[in-house]
């Protein structure tokens, strides 16, 4: 599909783009070959405010299918408002040499985004791949839409190769700049009808490479010729291998951990027979919330909390799709349902309990006058996927790109860009939830000696009780860790809460 054609991204794609971490450098050579499979990094984007603005807004292209212009009119003025744009005076950190550096301009912003499409683009289809080779165990490389194309890369259209051959590892497209060669994976009978027409290759050729110099280490590499320098990779390859170790790792370190210290049976935030959940997505329920917070290691305290405080203000949540938080036929086709959920003291029309404008860049809802709050979510998410284990060390990690001032623009946002989708469901509910928690509280002022978790926390008071609240709940320790203040401030206000009789 052509780079500036909106669309929805394959889930394997969007979860390979997530699953990535973040590298600052100064040059393109600086993150190089396979890093960019598990790093997202912008060349002289050099603070994690700039960096996750722009991974932000390539993730929210990917999943919503915008186009390069969408994209860009939502990019260049935040861009613009972070100061980084147009050509700037920089120290280059390897040198120490003062440089002209061009910063943000439209021509990187459409490099930005078709390297990051068509690299996601080309990582899903390798996942996929992986999990249809049974049946499909060949790839087919064929020529992409381009008008011109690079001779070497008309040579190997039509090899026809397993699709764990070696070749793959280094010429799996997209195969540079501007490259829109792709694979088609095909069966073995569609592989013997096309091997039989003689016009296709069943061997790879020869891999010839040339010298090229790495201006940036002095170091001299052999390149395939035909492949531009740093993509002769498998980003796909390369990023199911890290996930894997990962994971790993990480069920090694729970499973040590529950040996050390057996966890205690969580309580449930939503007793059996309550009505607190409407949901239009089959993997978002209330059994599934229950499920994924008894889940998260070290919150069954802050769990345990939370439920006293909803079986004494029961707050209701609303999970709906895109779609439907618009006004929309779809929306309007819900609010039967969502008036009979909330029941008929309902002060205000159903519609206005879960659509709003700007959803594009909402995650969620509430405000004082509501008894519940509103989350979107996708039509595949599932809950039960969710590596709650992991969850944790997302908010450790949310908590770090903080260093000193506020680096995240909100903790479910730091969430949902260093994860895949799911993972972010909950966080954004929390977010919401700590408002209801602030407001049943008579609002209080945000404490002056505490500082703000997150860029979105700096904004006012509410935002500020709503962030710190999800770091607490998610991972206590981490926000203690943090600020010690923090923390106990929570633990006092999650009290006065729950027993006060006046929302405001």
């Amino acid at each position: 599909m052509p780079a500036n054609t909106p669309g929805p991204i394959p889930k394997e794609a969007l979860a390979f783009f997530r699953a990535k971490g973040f590298k600052v450098g100064f040059d393109h050579r600086d993150v190089w070959r396979q890093e960019h499979a598990t790093a997202f990094t912008v060349a002289k984007a050099m603070t994690m405010d700039i960096l996750t603005a722009i991974r932000g807004s390539v993730d929210n292209a990917l999943e919503m299918g915008m186009t390069y212009r969408e994209y860009s009119q939502q990019l260049t003025p935040l861009l613009q408002k972070l100061g980084w744009w147009g050509k700037q005076e920089m120290i280059d950190p390897s040198t120490g040499d003062t440089v002209t550096a061009q910063l943000g301009s439209p021509r990187r912003l459409k490099t930005i985004y078709d390297a990051n499409l068509r690299t996601a683009r080309s990582a899903g289809q390798w996942d996929r791949g992986q999990q249809s080779k049974k049946t499909h165990p060949y790839f087919v490389y064929e020529l992409g839409p381009s008008e011109n194309h690079r001779p070497e890369h008309v040579a190997w259209a039509g090899i026809m190769l397993p699709v764990d051959h070696p070749w793959w590892d280094t010429h799996f497209p997209t195969n540079g700049y501007g490259c829109k060669c792709r694979v088609r994976q095909v069966s073995r009978r569609e592989y013997d009808t096309l091997n039989n027409t003689g016009r296709y290759l069943t061997e790879p050729p020869a891999t010839k490479t040339m010298p090229w110099l790495n201006k940036r280490t002095g170091e001299v590499e052999q390149v395939p010729v035909g492949i531009d320098p740093g993509w002769d990779t498998n980003p796909g390859k390369i990023g199911r291998e890290a996930q894997a170790k990962k994971q790993l790792a990480e069920k090694k370190t729970r499973f040590e951990h529950a040996v050390k210290q057996p966890l205690p049976n969580p309580p449930l935030l939503y007793p059996a027979g309550t009505n607190a959940v409407l949901s239009t997505v089959k993997g978002v329920t209330q059994g599934s919330i229950n499920d994924l917070l008894q889940r998260i290691p070290g919150a069954s305290d802050q769990v345990a909390q939370l439920a006293q405080f909803i079986a004494a203000h029961p707050i209701k949540a609303i999970f709906v799709k895109a779609e439907e938080m618009g006004r929309s036929k779809k929306a309007w086709a819900l609010a039967d349902d969502v008036g009979t959920f909330l029941g008929a003291e309902y002060r205000y029309k159903p519609i206005q309990a879960y659509t709003t404008r700007g959803i594009n860049q909402t995650g969620g809802f509430t405000h004082p006058g509501f008894e519940h709050v509103t989350i979107k979510v996708m039509g595949r998410d599932k809950l039960a996927t969710v590596d709650a284990g992991n969850l944790p060390q997302l908010v450790t990690a949310a908590i770090e790109q903080h260093n000193g001032k506020p680096g995240a623009w909100a903790v479910p946002y730091a969430i949902k860009t260093l994860s895949d989708g799911p993972v972010a469901i909950l966080p954004a509910w929390a977010h919401e939830m700590g408002h209801q928690l602030h407001y049943w509280a008579n609002r209080p002022a945000r404490p002056v000696n505490i500082p703000a978790i997150s860029k979105y926390a700096a904004q006012n008071s509410e935002e500020w009780h709503a962030e710190t609240f999800t770091a607490w709940l998610l991972n206590r320790q981490a926000l203690a860790a943090w600020n010690p203040e923090a923390a106990r401030y929570i633990d006092d206000l999650i009290k006065s809460a729950t027993a006060s009789k006046v929302k405001r």
